[in-house]
């Protein structure tokens, strides 16, 4: 399902969120841009937008990182949603954004 909407593998996919789940600090993350809105080129990059409120700049430089460690040729493009200082980012962000990770070690399990 994932990899017709934006247009990268299974496998792929998979790496991002196992990157992703390796910070407590990322409550959550999704796919805008290109990829998200399915104009994508083969060769566009991956806009990953972050949310969590105790992410620092050092997470997110971390993240990035290890993102680009991937095996792919295909760029990663990643912001934290509360450092975005452009409305017009922002606004695109709220708008395409396809929720991809949730980090769910924070939920309490109901008995």
């Amino acid at each position: 399902m994932f990899m017709d909407r934006f247009g990268i593998g299974d496998r792929l996919l998979q790496d991002i969120v196992a990157v992703l789940s390796g910070n407590e600090r990322v409550e959550r993350a999704a796919v805008y841009g290109s990829r998200a809105r399915g104009d994508y080129r083969r060769s566009s990059d991956i806009d990953i937008c972050l949310y969590g409120d105790k992410l620092t700049a050092r997470d997110v430089n971390l993240l990035q990182d290890a993102f680009e460690q991937l095996r792919t040729a295909l760029r990663f493009d990643v912001v934290h949603y509360q450092r975005v200082s452009n409305p017009s980012l922002k606004q695109a962000i709220d708008r395409e954004g396809v929720q991809i990770y949730v980090n769910q070690s924070g939920l309490r399990k109901i008995p």
